[in-house]
């Protein structure tokens, strides 16, 4: 779709113009400079002109005559060194059907999503996905874990008889039973060990008492193709969402705008990620790529949400229709 209402070149009358006729006496150049040194320029005082649907010029020549020329479709207007090329109805982003227009402006914050979901994959492809296996990275010294016996490598088979497959469900377990002592199952080595743990309370970020035993947890990768298109598509929705929660956090108070970052924060924020390696590069690029497209959707002046805004106003009133100039100046 070329031009759109702010690309369009209107003559208004008195204007004097050169134009530059084809052998079929169409008009294929148009100079707006008082002064054109090209002798096949003829000048036109212009009366008339529509260079949008009707394509045509008509104006006083240089005798005086009322003349009146056809213009093509491909014209090229010349004005202060520049060359435009007139944009027909036809070829305007207005002349488009509703949904058209509509997945036009969609585009590019859809295209932010996508980004993000193929920088997902190929983190997801070289560097591995979690596998979320409740295997102990880290005893920390002086924990009930350590007191214990329990040592890194340790991997989780049940809590108190049930069955644990996922290191979520082991520490929700864990969180939950406060300082009641648990008996934990773990294989070592190839063999079942279990062990008697008294967690120790502690007040997490909410302000709730939850327990803790003192183990760290460093997820095992796996390369699967197919899992990391998965993981990619996950972490494309998980990043959304919290995006979304936090905008929900703006709007009701819970979130100050003074926490938000401009571009000099974002700066520096990238340059300190940037320092734990190429993937955590990659996965903040991928959060940002998403933020983008998120803010961009926003129903907000001079955003595509705002102009989608004004599509649907369009579509729920069919026979209202929104020129893009009249759009703006209400925006």
């Amino acid at each position: 779709m070329a031009g759109d209402d702010f690309d369009t070149v209107e003559l208004q009358p008195g204007y004097r113009v050169g134009v530059i006729l084809n052998n079929e006496d169409v008009v294929e150049k148009i100079y707006l400079n008082r002064e054109v040194s090209n002798p096949n320029v003829l000048f036109i005082e212009t009366e008339k002109a529509d260079l949008s649907k009707a394509l045509f010029i008509e104006g006083y020549d240089e005798d005086g005559n009322l003349v009146k020329y056809n213009v093509s479709r491909n014209a090229i207007v010349y004005e202060k060194g520049q060359e435009t090329i007139i944009a027909p109805y036809d070829r305007q982003f207005d002349s488009k059907p509703l949904g058209s227009r509509a997945m036009a402006i969609f585009a590019g914050p859809l295209f932010n999503f996508i980004l993000a979901f193929f920088i997902f994959l190929a983190i997801g492809l070289l560097h591995g996905i979690p596998t979320n296996e409740p295997i102990i990275s880290e005893v920390i010294s002086d924990s009930p874990a350590y007191s214990a016996g329990m040592e890194p490598g340790d991997f989780i088979k049940e809590v108190d008889g049930v069955p644990v497959k996922t290191w979520t469900e082991f520490t929700d377990i864990v969180k939950s039973s406060g300082s009641e002592k648990i008996q934990l199952k773990v294989e070592r080595g190839g063999d079942l060990v279990t062990f008697a743990v008294t967690p120790n309370t502690v007040v997490n970020e909410a302000g709730e008492k939850v327990g803790q035993i003192g183990v760290m947890y460093d997820p095992p990768l796996e390369k699967n193709p197919m899992k990391a298109f998965a993981f990619g598509a996950e972490q494309t929705y998980t990043w959304t969402k919290r995006i979304f929660e936090l905008l929900g956090m703006l709007v009701t108070g819970k979130f100050t705008i003074e926490a938000l970052s401009g571009p000099v924060g974002i700066y520096k924020a990238t340059e300190e990620v940037a320092q734990f390696g190429v993937f955590s590069l990659m996965n903040w690029a991928a959060v940002l790529s998403i933020n983008l497209g998120i803010m961009n959707l926003l129903p907000l002046p001079a955003l595509d949400g705002g102009r989608l805004l004004f599509f649907l106003f369009e579509g729920l009133r069919a026979n209202l229709s929104i020129s893009k100039k009249k759009e703006w100046s209400i925006l």
